[in-house]
């Protein structure tokens, strides 16, 4: 009997170390680290109100409000790498790489923040911004040079953030990410606008007349904004660490 206990307890003891061991690797893996099941947008797992998008809390997982380990982290003099996404890479996301260019460098933060822009649609690679944004862009001292090109899941490893404009491309970019973790970095672009808490998502202007492009740079204007604001508080916050 004593000799079957020792045996089970033997048994036991490697199993375990087998588990930890696993878990150990997949823990070291920013890849894999964060994939596991989320809970509703705004809270934590414990069910408490949280600010920012969703918060993840399993046992033995980080959630999105703790650090991540010293040999993950960012270097604080890195670039906060950004892409904006829409359907054709016409008229809204380039828009919006223009006008975060802007404020980057008028900010004298220039050298700090790297903007793209990318379409769901690759119909019209290669092409400039349509002519109408780009007049109405350059009525604000814009100045949108960008050529289109189509999204690619290499764009989930190169950017820090993903900013699409409506619902669809939101849909899309899910689609294409190739893990839960990576689909965190998908944000929407109304999530930093201040000025028009009523509007979900950018519309698209190319239907449109004069009146809906002035409408979506104001809307790019405001989220750009914001955005270059969360960018600033995650890096104070990474500096109090």
């Amino acid at each position: 009997m004593r000799s079957a206990f020792s045996l089970f307890r033997t048994y036991t003891f490697i199993l375990r170390k087998g588990v930890d061991s696993g878990l150990a690797d997949r823990m070291r893996n920013p890849r894999v680290r964060n994939i596991h099941p989320a809970v509703p947008h705004g809270f934590s797992g414990s069910g408490e109100k949280v600010s920012g998008r969703i918060s993840y809390l399993c046992p033995g997982f980080r959630t999105l409000q703790q650090p991540m380990p010293d040999s993950v982290q960012k270097p604080m003099n890195d670039k906060t790498k950004i892409l904006f996404v829409c359907l054709g890479n016409i008229c809204r996301s380039p828009a919006a790489e223009g006008i975060l260019r802007a404020m980057a460098a008028r900010r004298g933060i220039a050298e700090n923040i790297e903007a793209d822009s990318a379409g769901t649609y690759g119909g019209h690679a290669g092409q400039l911004p349509d002519t109408r944004m780009r007049r109405a862009a350059a009525q604000r001292g814009y100045d949108l040079t960008h050529r289109a090109r189509q999204v690619r899941e290499a764009d989930f490893e190169r950017f820090d953030m993903i900013v699409v404009m409506d619902d669809m491309n939101y849909e899309a970019l899910h689609r294409l990410a190739p893990s839960r973790a990576a689909a965190q970095r998908i944000f929407r672009m109304t999530e930093f606008c201040r000025r028009h808490p009523d509007r979900s998502y950018v519309p698209d202007p190319y239907y449109e007349g004069h009146e809906g492009f002035e409408l979506v740079l104001d809307l790019l204007e405001d989220g750009c904004e914001g955005i270059l604001e969360h960018i600033g508080k995650e890096k104070a916050a990474t500096c109090k660490r």
